[in-house]
């Protein structure tokens, strides 16, 4: 039942978003500036070394700024940054105090929710650096243009798959897989000039944003609905237990009501040989965890699948269960942690709706 996935929510809200921190710098307060910049139209972050912040938001991308936040960061226990507002100008800026909970993910970037009836997570990676190198990516949407809308988006809809890139101007994906693994057509190709980290594809009303590190995003309009699917670096996995440990990070839900609770929110997710327990923190500043109202995950005989990088299997919450899917990164940015990025039909909407209601899960081990 729902009410296991509706209860990890907890809202991480700042001026009319949720923040999702990742890859500051050489520790969780900083040495030095560290700058990122993703989809949404555009946001931009900066990280300080003396623990401010500044984002800006632009409703195009490098259009004119329409929202300046500054503030100040700190470290918790639980692995989280805590955002606190100094001061903001422009559209819907919020007030001085305001706080959000920040998720610091070496080398991959800022996350943002935005606080209307679609608002899928929005990620953000290391700016300003077109890529030389080619690179192999394995890659997962944040929302599809079919959700809500009463298609079955658990089967024959390319929501994982895998992603190369040229080191030059173009991006293709050979490969892509439903939440059953099969496998779906593929090919797609996307070509244009990389400029300061970005190749605009203005026939495609596409954009994508390209890291030295090894990762990328591509925004994605669907009318007026703005997605995104994020690519992490492909690996491959030896056993389950490469992924065994302590993570923390953020659940976004589509199948939330957002009008009477919250679609984001901090949870937890504890791995042993393939499964892992996940549920809410009731107090995310004291790693306070709710052990009682939990949902696991079993992948333990699904890993390298559907493709390298990749582990897949089901959700159970309560008597529901549903497929979920991971692209996994381990030791990613040379941190020594392990990154997990997931997606799946919300379970209640799985078993007893229309299964076409996802949610999107980031998490990082401690």
């Amino acid at each position: 039942m729902k009410k296991y996935l509706v209860g990890l929510v907890s809202i991480l809200t700042i001026f009319g978003v949720s923040l999702y921190v990742t890859g500051c710098s050489s520790d969780d307060s900083g040495t030095s500036s560290s700058s990122y910049s993703g989809p949404g139209s555009q946001w931009n972050v900066t990280l300080n070394g003396d623990n401010t912040f500044v984002i800006t938001r632009a409703d195009t991308v490098g259009g004119a700024v329409v929202l300046t936040v500054n503030g100040t960061y700190t470290s918790l226990s639980a692995g989280y940054l805590k955002l606190t507002v100094s001061s903001a100008t422009g559209t819907d800026a919020p007030a001085a105090g305001e706080i959000a909970y920040a998720l610091n993910i070496p080398g991959f970037v800022f996350m943002l929710k935005p606080m209307s009836n679609d608002g899928e997570i929005i990620p953000m990676i290391t700016s300003g650096t077109c890529p030389t190198s080619t690179m192999n990516l394995n890659w997962m949407v944040t929302s599809h243009e079919a959700s809500g809308q009463g298609a079955d988006l658990s089967t024959n809809k390319d929501l994982v798959g895998t992603a190369s890139f040229n080191g030059s101007d173009t991006m293709t994906l050979p490969s892509k897989f439903d939440l059953q693994g099969n496998s779906l057509t593929a090919g797609d190709s996307m070509a244009g000039t990389c400029a300061n980290g970005i190749i605009s594809l203005p026939d495609d009303d596409a954009n994508i944003w390209l890291s030295a590190s090894g990762a990328a995003l591509v925004q994605v309009m669907n009318g007026s609905r703005e997605s995104a699917i994020v690519a992490m670096p492909q690996s491959t996995l030896t056993a389950a237990s490469d992924l065994d440990g302590e993570y923390y990070g953020i659940l976004f839900n589509e199948a939330v009501d957002e009008n009477s609770e919250s679609e984001t929110a901090p949870i937890y997710m504890d791995v042993t040989n393939g499964v892992g327990t996940a549920g809410e923190f009731t107090d995310v500043d004291n790693a306070t965890k709710d052990t009682v109202n939990t949902v696991s995950f079993n992948f333990a005989s699904n890993v390298n699948s559907p493709a390298n990088g990749f582990v897949s299997g089901t959700l159970t919450s309560g008597s529901d269960t549903t497929p979920m899917t991971c692209q996994t990164t381990t030791n990613v940015n040379g941190s020594g942690k392990n990154l997990m990025f997931c997606v799946g039909v919300d379970p209640d909407n799985y078993t007893n709706g229309s299964k076409d209601e996802l949610y999107t899960v980031i998490l990082l081990s401690k």
